[in-house]
């Protein structure tokens, strides 16, 4: 990026970090708990989408082989 645009990104950036170390300094534990709770929060989040993604493979998977395709065809 260039430009303004780039300028704005990199402000919000700094000032991101400024309010995050400021906090930190200020209520270090909670600020912890804080970033943890999110963390576990974005992993739990992620880790449903992975069990989701496997029952359906599983499930369908489990149709496929009681629906049954023939062995052999006769024409």
């Amino acid at each position: 990026m260039k430009g303004p645009q780039a300028g704005r990104m990199r402000a919000l950036s700094q000032l991101s970090w400024w309010l995050i170390r400021a906090q930190f300094k200020t209520r270090r534990a909670a600020t912890l708990l804080s970033m943890l709770a999110i963390a576990l929060g974005v992993a739990l989040g992620y880790a449903i989408h992975l069990i989701n993604d496997a029952a359906l493979s599983d499930f369908s998977r489990a149709m496929k082989s009681v629906q049954g395709d023939p062995d052999a065809v006769i024409a």
